[in-house]
Order: C-alpha cells, then sequence, then structure tokens
C-alpha cells in the first residue's frame, strides 16, 4: 500500500531538539539481513501493524536493498509491504542511513545502540520523534530489551514505546526477498554468455553523428539484425553503452542515431524523419546490418521519437522499416503516426512501476491505438532488493538526471527484450521468441516476483 511507509526510519525532516549520538562502529555484513519490531513510538503511518519486519540486503554502502513489512492489526490482516534503497552517510562508522523508499521525501535511520552480537539494536533519526527497538529474532528477551531501552533514555523520552506483536505471524517468504542474479543460462538473452566481440564505428550522416555497435568474430557472411536506439533527453550514447555492447556481443546489431538538434529540439515530426533516414544511412554504410531485421526503440524522448519513425516509415516509405518497435517509458504520444505502424509488425510498451517524470496515460494510448499485430504492455516492477524501476533506470551509467551500475533490471529486463525481439526476427519473425512473447517474458530472475503483461493476443 501507498499509504504504508517507513518501519523503523523517519519521513519528515524536522529540526533536530538534541544532537543525537550514534554508535561508533556498524559492521554492514553484520547488520544487514532481517529485522523484527519488538517495540516502537507510535507513529501515523504504521498505526496498527503488527509482524512488523525488515530485511536489508547490503550490496554495498551505496546500495542497500530495504524491504518492509507488517499485517495490518492482526497477523492475518492485510499484507502492507513497501521497497526501497538506503545509502551510507558516515562510512566509516556506518551508523547514519537514507533511505529512499520513492516516497515525496526521503527518511533518516540512525543506529543509537547496538548489542555487541548484533541480536539487537536501536534506531532513530535527529528529530527524535521515532524510535525504534529491533531484534534478528522475532522475540527479544526481557533483559535485553531493558538494557536497549536503557540505553536509548541516555538520549530521548522512551516513555511512549509500545510493544509490536509478533506472535502468531507469518512473515513473507526470505527467497522472495534477495537481490536477483545475473542469468546463468547461456540461452538467456540477458546473460553474460556471448558469443560475439563487438566493434564500434563512428561516422556522419546528413551532417549528424552516428554510433553504430557491430558483432565481430562470427562468419565473414555473417549478417546481422539490428536494433535502432533513440536517446533520451539529453543523454549521451555513453549512457547507453552496456547495454549497447551487450546486445552487440550477443549478436544484434545497434545503431545509435542523434534525431536532435539539441536540448530544446521539439521538432516532432522532424526528429522522427530524422531518425528514419539516419538509420537508412546507417544501413548503407554497415552491410553486415539485415535490413529486414529493425527494431526501433528507444528510451524517454527517444521512445517518442521512435515512435513517430515507425510511423512514418510506412506512411512515406523511408527505407529503413521496423518489424518490431519496443518503447522504454515514452515522453509522447502521436496519434497519426500510432495509426501508420505496419500490420505485420509488433509492439512492446514498457512503463515502470516508479516512474514519476512521465505518465502512463501516453503509454497506454500507444498501445491502445497503435495498429501492430502484436501488442503487449509491460510493467517493470522494482526488485526488494533496491534495484528501482525509475524513469532513468534503463541507463546503465549514472547521469545528472538518474540512471546508475548495470543491474537485473538490465538482465531481466531490456537486455533481455532487446536481444529476443532482434533474435526472433533472425529466426524468422514469428513473434514467437519466448523471453518477450512468451511466458519467460515476465521473468525477473526471482522467485515470486514477475512483471506485469498485458497482451492483445
Amino acid at each position: 500500500m501507498k499509504l504504508f511507509s517507513i518501519l523503523f526510519a523517519l519521513l519528515c525532516s524536522l529540526p533536530a531538539a538534541a544532537e543525537l549520538k550514534t554508535v561508533p562502529f556498524v559492521d554492514p555484513a553484520l547488520y544487514g539481513g532481517t529485522w523484527y519490531q519488538i517495540a516502537r513510538n507510535p507513529h501515523p503511518f504504521e498505526v496498527g501493524c503488527v509482524c512488523a519486519r525488515q530485511v536489508l540486503t547490503v550490496n554495498g554502502l551505496n546500495d542497500i536493498g530495504v524491504y518492509n513489512s507488517c499485517n495490518r492489526n492482526t497477523p492475518t490482516g492485510p499484507l502492507m509491504e513497501i521497497r526501497g534503497i538506503a545509502s551510507v552517510d558516515n562510512p566509516g562508522s556506518n551508523s547514519q542511513l537514507t533511505v529512499d523508499l520513492g516516497l515525496p521525501r526521503k527518511g533518516q535511520y540512525w543506529i543509537i545502540a547496538l548489542a555487541d552480537d548484533y541480536s539487537w539494536a536501536v534506531v532513530s533519526e535527529p528529530s527524535l520523534q521515532t524510535l525504534y527497538v529491533l531484534s534478528k529474532t522475532p522475540t527479544l528477551p526481557e533483559a535485553d530489551y531493558k538494557e536497549a531501552v536503557l540505553q536509548a533514555a541516555t538520549q530521548l523520552d522512551t516513555s511512549r514505546l509500545s510493544k509490536t506483536l509478533q506472535e502468531g505471524c507469518s512473515y513473507p517468504p526470505a527467497a522472495t526477498l534477495s537481490p536477483a542474479q545475473v542469468p546463468t543460462d547461456p540461452a538467456h538473452p540477458g546473460s553474460k554468455s556471448y558469443a560475439y566481440g563487438f566493434a564500434r564505428r563512428d561516422f556522419t550522416c546528413n551532417g549528424r553523428s552516428m554510433s553504430v555497435f557491430v558483432p565481430t568474430g562470427g562468419a565473414k557472411s555473417e549478417k546481422f539484425p539490428a536494433v535502432v536506439y533513440g536517446h533520451g533527453q539529453a543523454l549521451g550514447v555513453e549512457n547507453y553503452l552496456a547495454t549497447f555492447e551487450h546486445l552487440a556481443k550477443k549478436g544484434v546489431a545497434v545503431i545509435y542515431p542523434t534525431y536532435d538538434t539539441g536540448f530544446f529540439d521539439q521538432d516532432w515530426p522532424r526528429m522522427g524523419r530524422d531518425y528514419g533516414t539516419l538509420t537508412a544511412c546507417a544501413l548503407d554504410r554497415t552491410p553486415e546490418i539485415t535490413r529486414d531485421q529493425l527494431v526501433f526503440s528507444g528510451h524517454s524522448k527517444g521512445a517518442y521519437v521512435a515512435s513517430i519513425a515507425a510511423g512514418l516509415a510506412v506512411k512515406e516509405n523511408i527505407p529503413a522499416q521496423p518489424r518490431s518497435t519496443m518503447l522504454f517509458a515514452t515522453a509522447g504520444f502521436d496519434s497519426t503516426s500510432a495509426c501508420h505502424m505496419g500490420p505485420n509488425t509488433s509492439l512492446t510498451v514498457i512503463f515502470s512501476d516508479q516512474d514519476t517524470v512521465v505518465e502512463r496515460q501516453l503509454s497506454d494510448s500507444i498501445f491502445r491505438e497503435a495498429t501492430a499485430s502484436k501488442k503487449q504492455f509491460i510493467v517493470v516492477k522494482s526488485y526488494p532488493s533496491g534495484a528501482k524501476a525509475d524513469h532513468f533506470w534503463p541507463l546503465t551509467k549514472a547521469s545528472f538526471v538518474g540512471g546508475g551500475n548495470e543491474s537485473a533490471l538490465h538482465y531481466h529486463g531490456s537486455w533481455k527484450w532487446l536481444v529476443a525481439a532482434a533474435l526472433d526476427l533472425k529466426a524468422g519473425g514469428n513473434f514467437n521468441h519466448p523471453y518477450l512473447f512468451g511466458d519467460n517474458a515476465a521473468d525477473k530472475g526471482q522467485p515470486g516476483l514477475n512483471d506485469d503483461i498485458q497482451r492483445n493476443w
């Protein structure tokens, strides 16, 4: 539930009533794992919470997965849960964290007391409004509880603490909370099992810079399908570089057209036309690519332009036409272009469960009005480990607007779908690749967690 907020962390940023001291050192490896809420100060977001629990997955000091859960009113009441990511604010001590759960404000999580054996902890934050006694087991011996409260009382008022019910609880299975791993099956389109190397070629077409990534190491006469990828606003090729290299090493060429003339370019029809004509120019320069095995794709602004280009390619007979279109978090919708997508094509529209930059209705409109014969709408789910599906998750390098290092979102998401779309075309274009058009398309590499998919077939 969206209203269920931080367990064990505060959202508001009130002035500190006194200087709060944290413990001198926390070993992240020992502190990570499952914590049960033994007692708490009352908080509006946690009214009725029983069986409250938190799972911390430590992937690094700036990548600590957070999963909070509780049941409403009774141990069999509705399960409320929220996922996010935490980062350490004071490396060396590791006792002060900031927690981002995708809510309007981030929370602070300060460890002010800790058992020598890490069996219990006391957590608060600088405003002194919240206070939690946590345990690595659902029950805490009374002597340990009294010691935890006694240590907390040296810094703040403990009179409002109340015990949290932890009896008769049935907690979400831990298997669903571990971070997803890189696929190990060589046949998985997201795995790092590669049959090719790659070469990058940079050149100019019609006065615009272009980059093409081509598989290398195959048979001399081998031809490859290609993904044409439109960039997001003010984002360069380096922001998607790991994706492009992965595709090329999987046997899928990549064409990267710089379709706009700058940051403020909003001439959408011309950008869509340039996307297509620049792709045609790149095809002339790259004989290794099979012309009738193209996937038009893009992210944000680039997804909007790619959708326009897909319609214009048919309408104006541009010599670069897609058999498949894949749009990540589109920043716009054009009804005319959607109506001109070729009937013998596929369309995959992708939106993310924590995208706060663009409106979902843009993606909904394209999915509803496009004339492609095979259409599907995928909602990307965030991982409990903290890998967040926000607007910028397709970026494999951080930028001033967001994005970051590659994650399971890429292995089980964009990498998997883009490779599958292209290899499906290479295999005959029957739109039956299991990792895009079949049951494996929704798999996130984690038991009990799947992306949501709606299809017109």
